[in-house]
């Protein structure tokens, strides 16, 4: 089981209830593009983006590329990581919903990440649910992090259009 707590408007805590690890995601910067986390396993993970105009992240592992995140135009996520030669899609389940769900390249789903306003500290929290039938594999601490990034990164780039 995994949470995820907000710190501060920068950082993002995420936490395995079941072993104990944790790791932690920082944001660079006002606009969301830039982050920086490490794995309970020690390694190092940036995400930058490619160019100019920020639709296209790439993602670095000790400072080698690994992986890269696109912003589609259905505002759906794909997050492409060349270790695994994996692709994951992170879709917002309906147009008003804050619940996201990332499934992998066969449409099968992974994870649902629901965002729940906390009214005492005024942001929102995160509520992380496996999919049924699945087990805890090893990447799940990066995919999660990943979809975080995405989901803090898709808010900030639909607030900027208006």
């Amino acid at each position: 089981m995994f949470t995820i707590e907000r710190i501060n408007r920068q950082v993002f805590e995420l936490s395995d209830t079941t072993e104990g690890r944790r790791s932690t995601l920082q944001f660079k910067g006002w606009s969301r593009n830039k982050a920086d986390f490490s794995l309970p396993d020690g390694s190092r993970w940036s995400i930058r983006p490619k160019n100019w105009w920020g639709h296209c992240l790439l993602i670095y592992r000790e400072g080698e590329v690994c992986g890269q995140i696109k912003l589609n135009w259905k505002g759906r996520l794909e997050i492409q990581l060349q270790t695994t030669a994996q692709r994951f899609v992170l879709k917002q389940r309906n147009f008003l919903s804050r619940q996201f769900s990332l499934y992998d390249e066969h449409q099968a789903e992974w994870l649902r990440i629901a965002q729940k306003m906390n009214w005492s500290r005024l942001h929102r929290d995160f509520e992380v649910e496996q999919a049924t039938g699945l087990t805890p594999r090893a990447g799940w601490e990066l995919l999660l992090l990943l979809s975080l990034f995405g989901i803090q990164f898709r808010e900030a780039q639909m607030a900027a259009a208006g």
